[in-house]
This record gives C-alpha cells, structure tokens and sequence, in this order.
C-alpha cells in the first residue's frame, strides 16, 4: 500500500510542479514580449532591454522545458497506476519520461562528489544501466569526460571507439551507435551529467540545445527533490555504489594504497577477469578475491 500512496503522491507532485512552471514560463513570456516591443519602438537603454528580453526567454525556455519534464512523468506514474502500482516505486519512471522528451533510445544519469567518480546513478532501462556499468568497470566514457572537463561530448559512430579504447567497443557491443552528453548543474557547479544514447537526429553543435535545457530542468527538480528527501521516490531505483567504495576500502586496506589506486587496481582486475566492476567488487566483499599477499 506504501507503494500506492507515494506513487498517487508522486502523481499530484508532478502534476502541481507542471503547473507551476508553465506559470512561470507564461511570466517569463510576458517579461520578455515587453522588452522586445520596448526595442521595436527605439526604447531608451537598448542594451538592458535586450539584456532583459534574452534572459526572460531563457527563463522562459527553462520552465518549459521543466513543464514538459513533468508532463512526460505524470504520465509515466498514471499508465503504471492503471497496470499495477506493486513494485512500481522501484522503476525508474521519472529516467523513463526523460528520453522520451528527449526522443532518445535511453538515458542515463550520473551524479558526482566534489568532481570525483560517479556516485550516484540512474538510467532509462537497461540499455542505460549496463553503459553506466561499462563506465564504472573501465574508468572511462562520456559521463566521466563530462565530470573532468564540463564540456559536453558529442560521440558519432565512427568517434566512440576512436575516443574509448575500452568503454567504447564494449559499448557498441551493446547496440548503441551514437550519444550524446551534457553537464547537469547551473552556471559553474559541477553536479554530474546526463547521457542520451542514440539521440534523435544528426549529431552536431545544433542538436545540443534542447538537451542543454533539459539538463538545466532536471537539475532544478533534483535538487527540489533533494530537499525535499523525495529523491529516490524520483529516480527510482539508483545504484549508489556502495559495494564498489566497501570494496575500495578493503583494498585499501589488504595492499596499503590510496583510495584511487585502490580503485585503480580493481578495475584492472575486472578487465583482467572479463568481469563488471560491481560484480568484482560483490566477490571481494564476500572474500573470493584478494589483493593481499
């Protein structure tokens, strides 16, 4: 029943939270119609008109893109309301809404410590699931890149090899062709990134807008889920890799290393093995595998 009564929740959430930015972009509308008029007429102050008219539209865009963010959830949680609520708190619905705004083939979501390595992550299915998986094992692919640089990464056919000796060929194994990946967070904060694998249409500078402003509307909904202790309810189901930092910290200790080197090692070791990092990571906690004398 606990189940039932936060998905409702949920629903009524995410329905009120649409409302209210297509409020906000209506305003930001407004704004931004007023200043644009103002220049048409030889308005005084022609740069802050302009100024105010840009940024009002931006907010505008922003707002909307939150809008329809919310709009594609609530209608992710009424068609498992109508099938069956059992369970449906673990499904990643909200991931789900995601790539259908975004018209990708799947989605994925990381969230960083302080710039570090993933920590928290979440995907669309399990296409994105076993790519976050790839990305933990090898150290290596768009949602790292992202992490260290801020830039977001364009990744065409022929490129994913080319720039992921390990990540990429394992990738592609996978069925994926193409992806795409911008930074969550607003202006310098670094908060992670987001992944679309096999985005819609061609791959250049001018198909990154969209998820640019996407980006921006998930991060402002994380971050009032976050206060609001609700984000699991949001996500999902998350891998918090809380196996893999124990599994580190046993490695740590049996090899006395840093906790990088450490991490360094067992990936090493899963690649060696031919194994995903949480599954050796599982074996190391359990005692089958270690890196003692």
């Amino acid at each position: 029943m606990g189940s039932l009564l936060d998905l409702i929740l949920q629903l009524e959430r995410a329905r009120r939270s649409q409302r209210h930015d297509e409020q906000l972009a209506a305003r930001a509308g407004d704004v931004a119609r007023r200043h644009e008029s103002l220049l048409a007429m030889g308005a005084q102050n022609r740069r802050l008109h302009a100024l105010m008219a840009t940024t009002h539209r931006d907010t505008q865009r922003r707002h909307l893109a939150a809008a329809e963010l919310h709009s594609a959830y609530a209608a992710q949680l009424q068609v498992r309301l109508a099938i069956d609520a059992e369970g449906a708190i673990e499904e990643p619905l909200f991931m789900r809404a995601v790539a259908d705004v975004l018209g990708a083939r799947s989605t994925a979501l990381s969230l960083t410590v302080d710039g570090s390595d993933l920590q928290v992550v979440a995907s669309s299915d399990p296409t994105g699931e076993a790519a976050q998986q790839l990305e933990s094992t090898f150290g290596e692919g768009p949602a790292h890149d992202v992490a260290r640089s801020g830039d977001l990464v364009l990744a065409t056919p022929a490129a994913i090899a080319d720039r992921w000796l390990q990540y990429g060929s394992a990738v592609t194994d996978l069925g994926v062709r193409s992806l795409l990946a911008v930074a969550l967070g607003t202006n310098s904060d670094d908060l992670g990134s987001l992944v679309l694998l096999d985005p819609p249409g061609p791959l250049d500078e001018a198909s990154v807008a969209r998820p640019k402003e996407v980006a921006v509307a998930i991060t402002e909904i994380l971050l009032e889920s976050f206060a609001a202790h609700a984000e699991l309810l949001l996500l999902g189901r998350v891998d918090l890799h809380r196996e893999i930092h124990q599994a580190t910290g046993m490695v740590m200790h049996q090899v006395g290393c840093s906790g990088r080197d450490a991490l360094d090692l067992i990936r090493a070791r899963a690649f060696a093995d031919g194994v995903l990092l949480d599954d050796l990571a599982h074996r190391i906690l359990a005692g089958a595998t270690c890196f003692g004398d």
